[in-house]
């Protein structure tokens, strides 16, 4: 299991922190997947869209963890 904080998320995906970039989760995904772009379409679809992207920044997180074990 890895932790992230939503300052270290947002900054790995590029998203500048604070509630006041909600919004900006859904165009990050958008431009991210634009095959899913459904997906992320709707305003109230921004938690998905900050899912999504705290995934990406986990599995980001994870691999730079094990190229410094190698």
């Amino acid at each position: 299991m890895t932790f992230l904080t939503p300052c270290a998320w947002k900054r790995a995906v590029g998203i500048p922190p604070g509630k006041e970039n909600k919004d900006s989760a859904r165009s990050v995904a958008i431009s991210r997947w634009p095959s899913q772009a459904g997906l992320f379409a709707r305003k109230c679809d921004c938690d998905r869209a900050e899912a999504a992207l705290i995934a990406v920044a986990g599995i980001a997180k994870l691999n730079a963890v094990a190229l410094a074990a190698q």
